[in-house]
């Protein structure tokens, strides 16, 4: 991903002004920026920039490099073309703002400790979503989320924690490639650059610190009392659940009945702004009442009343283990007795190779890169999928026995149908598995199976995958989970699996679905870990009407390498670039024409800025002045070497 610093000549040299002109690479890097910014539909604004570590207003201020020129500040912030173009003409060294009114930006000084107090953060509520950030110039971080529906985040200073602060609707942050006073510069992260990041939602636990009223020297007043009627008076959304869990655990605290604290909460619920859910106050109560009891029952059971017990060590000598060879249903990719992944985004035929996998099991057949899949019965958790309109069309297309292939639809809690969940109902797999004997079982999606789980809390989540894990190994039963992947195509595939990085961790072997770039209908099915050998070859396969056929050869290539090109972010990117391409050789065939014109041409014909710059850079196209004038820029094609 390119960075603002793409603004620059792609030749890495400053064209030469007309005589006694101040040109600098800010120049046109400034204003490209904050046009591409307001294209973009973020308001921006200048703020005086910094010249050898001075701000430019001339005076010794408090805040060098960061204050508005401008009476207003950030509300005379515009998307207007014809205004930035003279404001950054006028002062072209002007740093670039916007005003957060399209975002909510968590500020992180590390100068003050704020990366420390986020990462504590996040262990206790759960990492951070991907989503834009912003190096700054200071050697801080700007992170930034959609601002939360119907919520007004206020702006505070280490109020959420220290070295963090919050900038909301009533604030404002610089942008790329404005200069900081230590001489740095604002740029974009290359992991999650802004604009070509999605936003996320701002987490929940995020906003509720950002909301929380301000406290006092950094602790509530000694003996403070927290106002129940105010909390029953409703919520707003993002912080709806949280505020209800601890009116429900309260309550419960105090003795009432859960039937009694189910009343309270759905009155508390209709007067939450949206609506809070019957069903989810009712989850609520159940829940938090069933972890009491089961603290009660405990607590009942016989104790000495000597000392507190001390835990003890339980050591196994490794000499007293017998080696076992891994027992492989699938060789290098599926293994008995352990935990995989399939993983891949959505649409790449996951669900398809999946019930292909169990069809070859169900009638023993062979495997397309040779060896033969044990025979045995499969059992299926599916959230996503018709049993009558897609899972058994795609069995029985791939020559299956869906006699073989059973379904966990449900469980029965205390003569109820529930859903199942991995927290309540691992029991009743262990039983299932027993019954069917099955050999394979397949939870896809696995994330939708969590129950009150938060699927990004790491902690979590090794609390559910590590009982799963050890079940499949005292059944010798191989469990293959689905997940789907992020769109952050920046980050190492292992970890864009939706979720915390104990899925991939605690799995043993993950595969990996994408698409060609290259061959439309070509899919790829790549190992992207293998902890118990090595890595199995790629592979290739095709769905149609008639099935999933695989080709006869393997494929060369990583599933890192292979899945670099076939991403449809990158694929459209791609197209857009070759269109831009196509578009300049034409427009510079007869000569040099001059960028203005090129601008309107190219947005007359659908084509961002952005793409235009890297058809630019790839074309190698020239930028030069014309002779005698001083605003007029023409781009031409480079000149054919010799022999050409």
């Amino acid at each position: 991903m390119r960075t603002r610093r793409s603004y620059q000549s792609p030749h890495g040299h400053r064209p030469a002004g007309p005589r006694g002109a101040h040109v600098t690479a800010a120049t046109t890097m400034m204003l490209d920026a904050a046009l591409v910014t307001a294209e973009k539909g973020a308001p921006v604004f200048r703020v005086f920039g910094v010249r050898h570590r001075w701000c430019l207003c001339g005076r010794s201020c408090e805040s060098p490099g960061k204050h508005p020129m401008l009476p207003g500040g950030f509300k005379v912030a515009t998307t207007d073309e014809g205004a930035i173009r003279r404001w950054w003409t006028e002062t072209p060294d002007a740093n670039i703002a916007t005003h957060t009114s399209w975002c909510v930006v968590l500020d992180v000084d590390t100068k003050l400790g704020g990366d420390d107090t986020l990462a504590a953060l996040e262990r206790e509520h759960g990492a951070l979503p991907d989503t834009p950030h912003i190096l700054t110039g200071g050697g801080g971080v700007h992170i930034y989320f959609a601002p939360p529906a119907g919520v007004h985040v206020p702006n505070s200073a280490s109020k959420v924690g220290a070295g963090l602060d919050i900038r909301g609707p009533d604030g404002y942050v610089l942008l790329p490639p404005s200069r900081h006073v230590s001489g740095g510069e604002y740029r974009d992260d290359v992991m999650y650059p802004l604009f070509e990041t999605p936003l996320a939602p701002m987490p929940a636990w995020l906003v509720a610190l950002a909301m929380a009223p301000a406290q006092r020297n950094g602790h509530e007043p000694a003996g403070a009392e927290t106002d129940w009627a105010a909390l029953l008076a409703g919520a707003p959304k993002g912080q709806r659940h949280a505020i209800a869990l601890r009116i429900a655990g309260h309550l419960l605290g105090k003795k009432l009945l859960p039937r009694e604290v189910e009343t309270i909460l759905l009155g508390y619920a209709a007067r939450c702004v949206p609506p809070f859910d019957a069903g989810d106050v009712r989850r609520i109560v159940h829940d938090l009442a069933a972890k009491d009891a089961a603290r009660d029952s405990s607590s009942e059971q016989p104790s000495t009343a000597a000392a507190p017990s001390v835990s003890s060590p339980v050591i196994v000598c490794l000499g007293d283990v017998a080696p076992e060879p891994v027992e492989w249903i699938w060789q290098d990719r599926l293994a008995r007795g352990k935990l995989a992944l399939t993983i891949g985004e959505v649409g790449t035929g996951k669900t398809t190779l999946t019930l292909e996998m169990a069809a070859r099991m169900t009638v023993g057949a062979d495997w397309p890169d040779g060896g033969r899949a044990p025979s045995g019965d499969v059992l299926l958790l599916t959230s996503e999928d018709g049993l009558a309109d897609t899972v058994r069309p795609i069995v029985d297309r791939q020559g299956g026995d869906s006699r073989r292939v059973h379904v966990l639809t449900a469980v029965r809690v205390e003569g109820q149908e529930c859903p199942f969940t991995l927290e309540r109902d691992l029991p009743a797999l262990n039983t299932a598995i027993q019954q069917t004997g099955a050999v394979l079982a397949v939870i896809s999606p696995l994330s939708a199976y969590l129950g009150s789980k938060d699927s990004y809390k790491d902690a979590e989540i090794r609390g559910l995958l590590t009982p799963l894990a050890a079940l499949a190994e005292q059944r010798r039963v191989a469990i293959l989970g689905v997940m789907h992947l992020t769109k952050a195509q920046t980050r190492r595939l292992l970890l864009r699996a939706q979720g915390s990085v104990a899925f991939v961790a605690q799995a043993r072997t993950v595969l990996v679905v994408g698409e060609s770039a290259d061959t439309p209908g070509r899919r790829f099915l790549a190992s992207a870990k293998n902890n118990l050998g090595p890595a199995a070859p790629a592979l290739a396969f095709r769905i149609g009407n008639a099935g999933l056929t695989w080709e006869d050869t393997p494929v060369e290539g990583t599933a890192e390498a292979l899945l670099a090109t076939d991403e449809p972010a990158s694929r459209a990117e791609c197209r857009e670039r070759d269109q831009a391409m196509t578009f300049l050789r034409g427009l510079l065939a007869d000569g040099p024409v001059a960028s203005k014109q090129i601008m309107a041409d190219a947005k007359a014909n659908g084509i961002a800025q952005r793409t235009l710059w890297r058809a630019k850079t790839e074309l190698r196209v020239n930028a030069e002045r014309a002779k005698g004038q001083t605003g007029a820029w023409y781009w031409m094609l480079p000149s054919p070497g010799p022999g050409r």
